[in-house]
């Protein structure tokens, strides 16, 4: 009975804590990897829109004053501008 009791505690410990540790950063975690987003056509809208997470991100090699004391967490986009 007790090692039943262990077992289970193991697994439901693992369970939680190595989802958490396995997991991968998405592919834009860094600049290299940035997604490249359409933007929308001048004067229209907001209809073009690109799905994104934070999780499993990681900081950023460059230290930014501008967010200090802010989750450094982040994921890279780029995109071209289609006007002035």
């Amino acid at each position: 009975m007790k090692k039943n009791i262990l077992l289970i505690s193991i697994l439901f410990t693992c369970t939680i804590f190595c989802t958490t540790i396995f997991a991968q950063a998405p592919a834009n975690d860094e600049c290299g990897g940035a997604i490249a987003v359409t933007t929308n056509p001048f004067g229209t809208t907001c209809t073009t829109l690109t799905a994104g997470t934070t999780n499993n991100a990681t900081a950023s090699p460059f230290v930014s004053t501008c967010a200090a004391g802010f989750a450094d967490d982040d994921v890279w986009y780029s995109f071209v501008a289609n006007s002035q």
